[in-house]
């Protein structure tokens, strides 16, 4: 009987103290987030930021943002080139310069000044291209000024993982959520305010360890994870369908264009995003720019590396990598002009 209470004391004492050991690390770990501290400092050991938002909302950190380029629907806007604030058309939005001949819309990419008009341009451009856009964004920008543009041709271009954004209501900044119902998605969490706060708190150890784990089994790469694959899929369909639709209506030209991080273009990396893409493209008949096709039709042909394609300092493209999708849009666009 004495045998049997030390035990059950022991058990006692044990369970006692890796409770109370628990606690302690919680404790810590919630006061280095609350606080932003230490561990608090780093969301990325306790979320993926392709898939769970309190990695977003766990630092009280802003974007760079200001009230000039401000925008209810999409956040921010160029300060040069404005976006009606509703989906009522609006005449004073009407570019008064001269006709032009592709309309880009996108992210940071796209944004580069190769895909801006200058004097030597071979095409008239108009590019509302905004760093740090989801594929959302770059999909409601074409909704706000798309009746600005008939007859034109359409440029969408976006980093394949730009997609993974759309799933989030606040990133570097709080942003829209294309929400779904009754099989529609409509954008939610606008008008947008800038300075919201949503930091739920968490379980910071449980999250450590199924992060940890989850990291592990995707080969420490987060955007490995196939993680809300089939809500992510859902909403890819949804927008392209519509941007197909509508451009049908007011007779546009569409053309896609994807970009890469240099990590595809490792030996055996996979990235969910391009067969996916890529095949709905090509069974739906859309004209399209696989930049990283582009980029290994290049190098089979030429002594350059990989690298020579990217900047190190931005992780975007070098000035030859993005000359290389220029002149491909380009060519694509002349092809398209002579049909």
């Amino acid at each position: 009987m004495l045998e049997r209470k030390n035990r059950f004391k022991l058990f006692r004492d044990i369970g006692l103290g890796i409770m109370f050991s628990v606690l302690i690390m919680e404790m810590i770990l919630q006061t280095s987030f609350f606080f932003e501290i230490g561990l608090g400092k780093k969301p990325i050991l306790f979320f993926n930021p392709y898939c769970d938002q309190q990695y977003w909302t766990s630092s009280s950190s802003q974007g760079d943002v200001s009230n000039q380029i401000y925008h209810p629907i999409l956040s921010l806007q160029q300060d040069s080139l404005r976006v009606p604030n509703d989906f009522t058309f609006n005449n004073d939005f009407v570019s008064q310069e001269p006709a032009k001949d592709l309309i880009f819309y996108g992210s940071s990419f796209i944004g580069h000044d190769l895909f801006k008009e200058t004097n030597d341009s071979k095409f008239k451009t108009l590019n509302y291209g905004v760093s740090s856009y989801g594929l959302d964004q770059i999909y409601l920008s074409y909704k706000l000024t798309k009746n600005f543009y008939e007859n034109k041709t359409i440029v969408i271009g976006f980093l394949l993982e730009d997609l993974d954004r759309s799933i989030f209501t606040k990133r570097d900044y709080e942003k829209v959520k294309l929400t779904k119902k009754n099989d529609v998605f409509t954008p939610s969490n606008i008008p947008i305010t800038l300075n919201a706060t949503k930091n739920d708190i968490s379980f910071y150890l449980y999250r450590l360890a199924k992060n940890s784990y989850q990291l592990a089994s995707t080969n420490f790469a987060p955007k490995n994870s196939t993680c809300l694959i089939d809500q992510k899929k859902e909403l890819f369909k949804f927008m392209i369908d519509d941007l197909v639709n509508d451009a049908k209506l007011l007779d546009q030209n569409l053309i896609f264009v994807t970009f890469n991080f240099i990590n595809d273009f490792q030996p055996g990396s996979v990235n969910w995003r391009e067969d996916f893409m890529f095949k709905f493209f090509e069974i739906n008949n859309l004209e399209f720019i696989n930049s990283k096709e582009v980029f290994e039709n290049y190098l089979l042909k030429t002594d350059e590396s990989i690298e020579s394609l990217f900047n190190e300092g931005d992780m975007h493209y070098s000035k030859i990598g993005f000359q290389l999708v220029h002149d491909e849009l380009n060519y694509l666009q002349s092809d398209i002009s002579k049909r």
